[in-house]
């Protein structure tokens, strides 16, 4: 089922901002804050980590853009336009990761 006006899109944008930023609380921020409370075991998933961090930058950009965000979801799009969304839904996903990897790795966890 494709969303088909503007506030479905944005009704889709805010699920997935809130799944996404869910599993990025739940993956990048809670292990940051165990290895700075000097916890001696910490679980996380790098991969789920990264998923969240792509649905939560996904969502953000439906919210913001509505309807305009559709020719990048139903594959109507320039390719210019699609190198720059990806560029930057991919250094944010990287940044989030190898952010919280050099945090801990600081914080000396392994």
């Amino acid at each position: 089922m494709k969303p088909k006006s503007n506030l479905d899109y944005r009704l889709s944008g805010v699920f997935l901002a809130l799944i996404g930023g869910g599993a990025t609380y739940w993956q990048i921020i809670l292990p940051i804050f165990k290895a700075l409370q000097g916890s001696e075991y910490i679980n996380y998933s790098g991969k789920l980590g990264v998923i969240g961090s792509m649905a939560l930058s996904l969502g953000l950009y439906m919210i913001v853009f509505g309807a305009d965000a559709s020719p990048f979801l139903e594959a109507k799009f320039s390719k210019r336009a699609l190198i720059f969304l990806a560029i930057g839904v991919i250094s944010y996903t990287l940044a989030c990761l190898f952010g919280m990897e050099f945090m801990l790795k600081s914080l000396g966890y392994n």
